[in-house]
Protein backbone atom coordinates (compact mmCIF):
# COMPACT_ATOMS: atom_id res chain seq x y z
CA UNK A 1 0.00 0.00 0.00
CA UNK A 2 1.36 3.20 -0.83
CA UNK A 3 0.97 6.99 0.25
CA UNK A 4 2.44 9.98 -1.71
CA UNK A 5 1.79 13.78 -1.22
CA UNK A 6 -0.72 12.90 2.10
CA UNK A 7 -0.72 15.70 4.80
CA UNK A 8 -2.52 15.35 8.44
CA UNK A 9 -3.49 11.86 8.12
CA UNK A 10 -3.31 8.64 9.85
CA UNK A 11 -3.83 4.90 9.50
CA UNK A 12 -4.85 3.49 12.93
CA UNK A 13 -5.51 -0.07 13.39
CA UNK A 14 -4.86 -2.05 10.73
CA UNK A 15 -3.03 -5.77 9.88
CA UNK A 16 -0.99 -5.96 6.84
CA UNK A 17 -0.38 -9.85 6.33
CA UNK A 18 2.01 -11.75 3.83
CA UNK A 19 2.45 -9.12 1.82
CA UNK A 20 4.80 -10.03 -1.05
CA UNK A 21 6.69 -6.90 -1.46
CA UNK A 22 6.87 -3.64 1.03
CA UNK A 23 3.86 -3.23 2.92
CA UNK A 24 3.58 0.25 3.32
CA UNK A 25 5.42 3.15 1.36
CA UNK A 26 5.49 6.55 2.16
CA UNK A 27 6.28 9.38 -0.63
CA UNK A 28 6.83 12.96 0.58
CA UNK A 29 4.26 12.14 3.51
CA UNK A 30 3.92 15.34 6.19
CA UNK A 31 1.86 15.23 9.78
CA UNK A 32 1.23 11.63 10.03
CA UNK A 33 0.59 9.21 12.82
CA UNK A 34 0.71 4.90 12.37
CA UNK A 35 -0.49 3.53 15.36
CA UNK A 36 -1.59 0.20 16.17
CA UNK A 37 -0.67 -1.36 13.08
CA UNK A 38 0.57 -5.07 12.75
CA UNK A 39 2.43 -5.83 9.73
CA UNK A 40 3.70 -9.61 9.57
CA UNK A 41 5.17 -11.96 6.87
CA UNK A 42 7.72 -14.94 6.86
CA UNK A 43 10.87 -14.19 8.56
CA UNK A 44 12.65 -15.75 5.52
CA UNK A 45 10.46 -13.67 2.96
CA UNK A 46 13.03 -11.19 0.88
CA UNK A 47 12.29 -7.12 0.01
CA UNK A 48 9.12 -7.33 2.60
CA UNK A 49 10.08 -3.73 4.43
CA UNK A 50 7.43 -3.08 7.09
CA UNK A 51 7.39 1.08 6.74
CA UNK A 52 9.36 2.70 4.13
CA UNK A 53 9.41 6.33 4.29
CA UNK A 54 11.28 8.80 1.66
CA UNK A 55 10.99 12.71 2.06
CA UNK A 56 8.63 12.64 4.73
CA UNK A 57 8.32 15.10 7.79
CA UNK A 58 6.50 14.86 11.23
CA UNK A 59 6.10 11.02 11.14
CA UNK A 60 4.94 9.08 14.33
CA UNK A 61 4.81 5.33 14.56
CA UNK A 62 3.44 4.07 18.07
CA UNK A 63 1.90 0.74 19.09
CA UNK A 64 3.26 -0.82 16.42
CA UNK A 65 4.04 -4.67 15.73
CA UNK A 66 6.22 -5.32 12.97
CA UNK A 67 8.03 -8.56 11.98
CA UNK A 68 9.30 -9.31 8.32
CA UNK A 69 11.89 -10.45 6.36
CA UNK A 70 13.49 -7.18 5.95
CA UNK A 71 13.45 -3.86 7.17
CA UNK A 72 10.86 -3.29 9.97
CA UNK A 73 11.12 0.61 9.22
CA UNK A 74 12.94 1.94 6.24
CA UNK A 75 14.04 5.93 6.85
CA UNK A 76 15.11 6.79 3.33
CA UNK A 77 17.05 10.11 2.24
CA UNK A 78 14.85 13.42 2.65
CA UNK A 79 12.91 12.44 6.24
CA UNK A 80 13.35 14.37 9.11
CA UNK A 81 11.28 14.91 12.48
CA UNK A 82 10.22 11.13 13.10
CA UNK A 83 9.37 9.77 16.71
CA UNK A 84 9.57 6.27 17.08
CA UNK A 85 7.70 4.81 20.42
CA UNK A 86 6.56 1.14 21.35
CA UNK A 87 7.49 -0.40 18.47
CA UNK A 88 8.34 -4.36 18.51
CA UNK A 89 10.58 -5.04 15.58
CA UNK A 90 11.06 -8.52 14.90
CA UNK A 91 11.73 -11.20 13.27
CA UNK A 92 13.31 -8.68 10.97
CA UNK A 93 16.74 -6.53 10.46
CA UNK A 94 15.32 -3.54 12.73
CA UNK A 95 14.74 0.11 11.58
CA UNK A 96 16.98 0.81 9.03
CA UNK A 97 18.26 4.75 8.13
CA UNK A 98 19.82 6.06 4.77
CA UNK A 99 20.97 2.63 2.23
CA UNK A 100 23.47 1.68 0.18
CA UNK A 101 23.83 3.23 -3.26
CA UNK A 102 25.15 1.96 -6.01
CA UNK A 103 28.69 4.74 -5.25
CA UNK A 104 30.73 4.34 -2.41
CA UNK A 105 29.64 8.14 -1.80
CA UNK A 106 25.89 7.66 -2.03
CA UNK A 107 24.31 6.35 1.45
Amino acid sequence: MGFAFVNNSRINGITSLNSKMGHFNFFSVHHFNITDVTITAPGDSPNTDGLKLGFCSNINITKTHIGTGDDCVAILSGTTNMDISNVNCGPGHGISVGSLGKNKEET
